[in-house]
Formats: C-alpha cells, structure tokens, sequence
C-alpha cells in the first residue's frame, strides 16, 4: 500500500514509511495517519478482504463399458458460492456450464 501528500506516516502496523507490503491471514483494516510539513494530517483505511478458499472434490477414475452413461457429480464448497462452471472438454457432455453432468463413454 502507498500513501502520498505528507512528509510523515504512520500506519497501524507499526511502520512508518511512505509505502507497506503485508500478507494478511485474515481480513484486514490498514490505517495510515499522515502528517505534512505544516503539521496538517490526515488519514485514511483500506480494507483487504481475502477470497475463501475454494474446493472441489470429483468421484475417482472409473472404467466403463462403450455406450455407458457417466454422471459427474462434483461437490465444491468455499468461495462466495455464487459458482459458474465450465467443463473441458465439453464435446461430449450435455451441458459445459452446469455442476451436475453427464456424457456417454465413446464406443471404439
């Protein structure tokens, strides 16, 4: 984080340089408090909000026979679960944009 216009700065991490870099565990509030040469400050807060971890389990590699129906029932959690999806390859399946899906093993 940067902050410009004063000759001092202290921000709520304990350091007092023009500029920081942190790596928050957590969601965060910085504050940095400025001062100029005329002793005027001023403040100001920047909220870093970190993403969830986002997962996703899938069943395990199984072998079917030619024409057999495969169904893919992911389960994913985390996130802000508002999911979009998108299966590759999608040539084959009924739709590339839903959880849920199925596609027919390919006869040789």
């Amino acid at each position: 984080m940067y902050a410009t216009g004063a000759s001092n700065y202290v921000w709520n991490t304990g350091d007092s340089s023009q500029s920081i870099e942190v790596t928050p565990s957590a969601n965060t509030l910085y504050t940095v408090n400025a001062t100029d040469a005329n002793g005027c400050s001023n403040s100001d807060t920047v909220s870093v909000r970190l993403k969830s971890n986002l997962a996703i389990a899938s069943r395990n590699d199984t072998s079917v026979a030619p024409g057999t129906v495969i169904s893919f029932n992911p389960v994913v959690s985390g996130g802000s679960g508002n999911y979009s999806y998108t299966w590759t390859p999608d040539s084959l399946l009924a739709s590339a944009t839903t959880l849920n899906n199925t596609t027919t093993a390919l006869t040789k």
